[in-house]
């Protein structure tokens, strides 16, 4: 007999250390596996459409799924043209949008709004207790 789950829903969170499921490598992204099957349906198709030149033929039949291929797995500076492609991609929204811009209101602390300077403390915890800080090894007595 087996317990029916809690709530009435399944969980959907995997407890330990992720399995890869591919067949050889690791998992790709649904982008990467689109990308291989769009490079070798150009390559048949061209294949099909091509009919005078032989060597027109053979060369597109070889070098779309080989610029796929190579797309998703050669490395360049780490990393592979894919992921390039789209850390550009979400690097340029950042940029179009403005939210990527960070101000640092570091040289305005310590100045209200008509320019009067105010005092700042110390963070807490960093000065006045220093009698109430834990003795380290060396110096604890031991029991």
């Amino acid at each position: 007999m087996t317990t029916q789950p809690v709530g009435g829903y399944r969980r959907t969170y995997l407890i330990g250390k992720a399995k890869p499921n591919a067949v050889i490598g690791k998992n790709r992204e649904t982008g990467e596996v689109f990308l291989l099957i769009v490079g070798a349906f150009l390559g048949m198709l061209w294949g099909i459409v091509v009919q005078d030149f032989l060597a027109l033929r053979l060369i597109g039949l070889i070098a779309f799924p080989l610029l796929a291929f190579a797309i998703v797995y050669l490395p360049y500076r780490k990393r592979t043209f894919y992921k390039w492609a789209e850390i550009n991609r979400s690097y340029r929204r950042t940029v179009r949008s403005g939210s990527g811009s960070w101000r640092s209101d570091v040289h305005e602390a310590g100045t209200r709004l008509d320019g009067q300077e105010v005092e700042i403390g110390p963070p807490p915890g960093s000065a006045g207790s220093a009698g109430s800080r834990r003795p380290s090894a060396r110096t604890r007595s031991r029991c």
